[in-house]
């Protein structure tokens, strides 16, 4: 048995009782927690670790992965609004223009339109100006019969 250790311990020089039995069991228990050690390091610890970093890899990778794509997202959709907004601005000047266009050719065709009828007035009014002395004539000839008549048939004798 090894006592010195723990004579010194015991203070002096004569015989304590141990407080810690040292014996060739500790570098036993020693050895088989060295080997176990070894071995679970090799088989348990280090596949662990390397299990953990894989994950955190993959975890780190997918995140990136995912800030990538959602920057993507971000800029399509960026793009896809001034495309939008492009088409938007370009229809707004079409209808404006097709507006514009619409109007001024309503306005002609009102305008054209006017002019044949303003045309048609005279016309009708040049007719009617022309037929008064004929039709004024006419009724000084016919009233002149009427009156006739009227007066031969009132005094019952020919006038």
């Amino acid at each position: 048995m090894m006592y010195p250790f723990s004579a010194l311990l015991a203070g002096g020089g004569h015989q304590a009782t141990p407080v810690i039995d040292w014996d060739w069991t500790i570098l036993i228990q020693l050895g088989i927690f060295l080997v176990l050690f070894i071995v679970m390091r090799k088989f348990v610890f280090l596949p662990y670790l390397e299990s953990r970093r894989e994950r955190e890899d993959n975890v780190d990778g997918a995140k990136e992965r995912a800030a990538r794509s959602s920057a993507d997202a971000e800029t399509r959709l960026a793009d896809y609004e001034g495309k939008v907004k492009a088409a938007r601005l370009e229809a707004a000047g079409t209808r404006a223009e097709l507006r514009s266009e619409g109007e001024a050719k309503a306005t002609s065709l009102l305008s054209e339109a006017r002019g044949k009828a303003d045309a048609k007035l005279t016309a009708a009014r040049e007719r009617i100006a022309k037929s008064v002395p004929a039709a004024e004539l006419a009724l000084r000839t016919r009233a002149d019969e009427l009156a006739r008549t009227i007066a031969t048939k009132v005094l019952g004798r020919s006038v």
